[in-house]
């Protein structure tokens, strides 16, 4: 089997959501269904870039 495997700063071309590890391993969020922190973890991000926009303007 042969992989591309990512090196340096290659990985930098991909978003990626941050997911707290909170709402994975706190018994609170136990309920809460994956979709859910997801759509958390988009807004979390997207709030991100709101405010680094901001900044910048």
């Amino acid at each position: 089997m042969d992989f591309d495997y990512f090196y340096g700063r290659d990985s930098e071309s991909f978003r990626f959501i941050r997911l707290p590890v909170v709402l994975i391993e706190d018994e609170i969020y136990k309920d809460l269904s994956i979709e859910a922190k997801v759509l958390y973890s988009m807004y979390l991000s997207r709030m991100e870039c709101q405010h680094f926009f901001k900044q910048i303007l």
